[in-house]
């Protein structure tokens, strides 16, 4: 099951996009075809989408991902989606992907 995690507040989300910011997150399955194009056969992929195209390269090192309560999620890798994943998205420019350390 995908799961997708947004802003409701339309006003809120007209005046970010000035500056670009969090579109929305989406958790996709394992098994997902997305999943499998960024991730293989193993893990969770964590994508962001912004509200307008990124400017700026993000890579694991720049990437990091918490829990409601702080703790961090081990991370595989990340970084803007590209190749066989792009072609599953609409604006793939607009996205960057996190995949989850599995367990």
């Amino acid at each position: 099951m995908t799961l997708t995690y947004f802003c409701c507040d339309e006003n809120r989300r007209a005046a970010v996009r000035l500056l670009n910011g969090i579109d929305s997150v989406v958790v996709e399955p394992p098994g997902s075809p997305l999943t499998t194009a960024l991730a293989g056969s193993s893990g969770e992929v964590i994508l962001v989408r912004a509200l307008s195209r990124l400017r700026t390269p993000l890579a694991l090192e720049n990437v990091q991902v918490e829990t409601h309560d702080g703790r961090a999620i081990e991370l595989v890798s990340a970084g803007p989606v590209t190749g066989d994943a792009a072609a599953l998205l609409t604006n793939p420019e607009r996205y960057v992907f996190a995949v989850v350390e599995p367990g």
